[in-house]
């Protein structure tokens, strides 16, 4: 390839651009691109001759000094590797096991041989550099990788990760014999002995924080994943543990008698028992994931989830049942719950199309009461199987118990056994549910002022006609009036109203001065419309004004301080109707007796008796309505 410039400004001045040529062999053709060409196939490599910025021409004498040759592989760490093998390790083992003899330092002298032990930390420093580096490209590719130290003469013509393991010839022959060759596989083999036992210590909540996409509160997923990544990290060693080169490695050491063989087989049996407990707690967790998945998925009807509910909570209950891993640990199993929860949280945050610019939309009261059903639903579902876990928690004890005392084994080991069997399984108020009742909480707060919210929104355009009519407008007008700038103040703090776990103390004081504003409102709307059903004498027009004002009086806080107003003015219609109801009927029963009866009369009968009943009616909703909602202020 070569390059030449658009220009002839200095090398890093603007404008400058490097065009590459690249030849196509099978085309006899030549292309020209600003983008150096990939390298797609592993273990190629492209030469790249680019010429100096300063020179127009190139003459076959200045090629040495006026071009610069590069090389573009498929992997960095690949080109890393070879040059430290191939290079490197030879000069410092040469180095190392035929020291040159050491020159006399006089002042005169500039320069000396390096010393044997400086070689020799220079050749260990090599080695834990590679070995890290090897981890690290593991770690890339998503592995646990094993390092192999580079002097072990079993690993030549082998591939390992993409890339070729061989040692080279020089060491290889100058190291086999040595002690520093015996001493790289050992400290390989206390490299994988450190590898592994982290391994097995491995806390599966740390993996699930790391894979989670909401790392402060991860969803039951989130569990899932990191068992199936912890699963796939430990087969993964094992299967390198039991690759030729390692066993090669471990019959040399085996040979010398090498006191880290014995210690390193013990780990692999450990690491062996694991991979079958983390097996079988993966293989029963996964029955749960469809449940899991459910609630992450919001293409799903809520009533469809409500339903699906109790098979959540009851498979639950079989994976602690069934599952060493859950039932010898509660905090284990509390800590699932409290995932389920983080997941049914996020799943009603979702459910409402609440924002930081709009926290209080159209339909929010109808999506929260549908979050409400949700959440009542995994509160009941949860105490059912809850009592299920206890009831055989003390059946398990007891059985126990009867064991223990036949064997004369003490009393107080089978209530430790219950009461960590009772815990995993705890009350609705602790432990994994505090963050699920503080959203709870939240909920209701916010469904309340919301709906005060819309209803104060609602008189915007409301007009009333009449005598009184321009009054009542104008003391509505203002009231919303009023209205708008505390709405407006809490909307430009940009706070989330479901948002439990960020600026909770800025959220609570501003919250609380919206919701002190708007019950002031209210009541302030309560004194209007006292003060004009006061003033309107006729009861047709406290019936307009009560139908005009319908859903403002729908809120518990106004109805119930309207009530004795409302039921006053239901009573008099009442009395109104049952009054002409009767004149009527009685000039009903005369014509009936004279046998002369017309049809207009009739008709009138007709319909007075159907509003009887309907206004009768519409009093008694109003008045089991107002008696419930003093029966839950209660």
């Amino acid at each position: 390839s070569s390059s030449s410039s658009s220009d002839n400004k200095e090398p890093d001045g603007d404008g400058q651009h490097t065009l590459l040529s690249k030849g196509d062999d099978t085309k006899d053709q030549l292309y020209l691109s600003l983008v150096p060409p990939g390298v797609n196939k592993e273990g190629c490599k492209v030469l790249v001759f680019l010429k100096r910025f300063c020179v127009d021409h190139l003459a076959a004498s200045d090629l040495g000094e006026e071009v610069v040759v590069h090389e573009l592989v498929s992997s960095a760490w690949e080109n890393f590797w070879l040059m430290s093998r191939d290079v490197y390790l030879p000069l410092i083992s040469s180095l190392t096991e035929r020291p040159p003899q050491t020159q006399t330092q006089t002042p005169s002298s500039t320069s000396s041989f390096t010393s044997t032990e400086t070689t020799k930390k220079l050749l260990d420093s090599l080695n834990k550099l590679l070995s890290t580096a090897q981890v690290t490209a593991g770690q890339i590719e998503g592995n646990v990788m094993l390092p192999l130290p580079l002097l072990a003469s079993t690993m030549s013509k082998k591939k390992r990760s993409s890339f070729v393991r061989r040692v080279s010839t020089a060491g290889q022959q100058q190291s086999t014999n040595s002690r520093n060759y015996y001493h790289s596989l050992e400290s390989a083999m206390v490299s994988w002995s450190r590898i592994v036992r982290g391994l097995l210590k491995t806390n599966i909540a740390d993996v699930a924080l790391k894979i989670a996409h909401s790392p402060a509160h991860p969803g039951a997923m989130a569990e899932v994943l990191a068992f199936e990544t912890h699963a796939r990290n430990l087969q993964c060693v094992m299967d390198q543990l039991q690759s030729p080169e390692i066993m090669d490695i471990r019959g040399e050491l085996l040979v010398v008698s090498s006191s880290y063989v014995s210690s390193f087989d013990e780990l692999k049996r450990d690491l062996k028992g694991k991979i079958t407990d983390i097996s079988s707690t993966l293989r029963m967790l996964k029955a749960c994931e469809r449940y899991f998945l459910m609630l992450e998925d919001m293409s799903l009807t809520t009533s469809f989830v409500i339903a699906k509910i109790p098979a959540l909570t009851h498979s639950l209950f079989l994976l602690w049942r069934n599952c060493t891993y859950y039932f010898k640990n509660s905090k284990r199993f509390q800590r699932l719950l409290g995932l389920v929860c983080n997941q049914l949280i996020s799943r009603c945050i979702n459910m409402v199309h609440s924002t930081p610019d709009n926290n209080f939309p159209p339909n929010m009261e109808e999506q929260l009461q549908e979050v409400m059903r949700l959440c009542a639903a995994f509160r009941g579902s949860y105490l059912d199987v809850s009592e299920k876990a206890r009831a055989f928690a003390h059946q398990t004890c007891d059985t126990d118990g009867a064991q223990t005392l036949f064997q004369g084994k003490k009393l107080q080991e089978k209530q430790r056994k219950l009461k960590m069997m009772l815990s995993a399984w705890p009350e609705r108020t602790d432990g994994p549910f505090v963050r699920f009742n503080s959203f709870l909480d939240r909920c209701n707060d916010v469904l309340e002022l919301a709906h005060s919210i819309h209803t104060l929104a609602s008189l915007q355009h409301l007009v009333v006609g009449g005598p009184h009519g321009s009054r009542l407008s104008d003391g509505v007008a203002a009231i919303h009036k009023e209205f708008l700038p505390a709405r407006t103040r809490f909307e430009e703090q940009k706070l989330g109203v479901f948002n439990i776990d960020e600026d909770t103390e800025q959220f609570s004081q501003e919250f609380l001065t919206l919701q002190l504003t708007v019950r002031a409102l209210e009541r302030s709307l309560v004194r209007l419309l006292r003060e004009t059903f006061s003033y309107i004498p006729v009861l047709h027009e406290k019936l307009s004004v009560l139908d005009m004002f319908e859903c403002v009086c729908h809120r518990p806080s106004i109805a119930n301080s309207l009530a004795s107003v409302l039921n006053g003015i239901v009573s008099d219609a009442i009395e109104d109707f049952t009054i002409s109801f009767s004149l009527l009927q009685e000039l009903f029963d005369e014509e009936e007796n004279s046998g002369s009866l017309r049809g207009n009369q009739l008709s009138k009968t007709q319909s007075l008796q159907s509003a009887n009943r309907g206004l009768e009616s519409h009093r008694e909703k109003l008045g089991d309505k107002i008696s419930e909602e003093e029966e839950e202020e209660e």
